[in-house]
């Protein structure tokens, strides 16, 4: 599944993007700094 977490800097976003990781999902996270996850990223912000 194609999957894309906002807020994945934080605790809790990205702890849901390492599970998703890990069950195979294909990740894309958006956020205001890089979170050093294997995924892509996308630096912003939606405010």
């Amino acid at each position: 599944m194609r999957v894309l977490v906002t807020g994945a800097s934080g605790m809790l976003g990205r702890g849901i993007a390492q599970a998703l990781i890990a069950r195979g999902d294909t990740v894309t996270v958006l956020q205001r700094r890089p979170p050093g996850l294997d995924c892509a990223e996308v630096l912003g912000d939606v405010a």
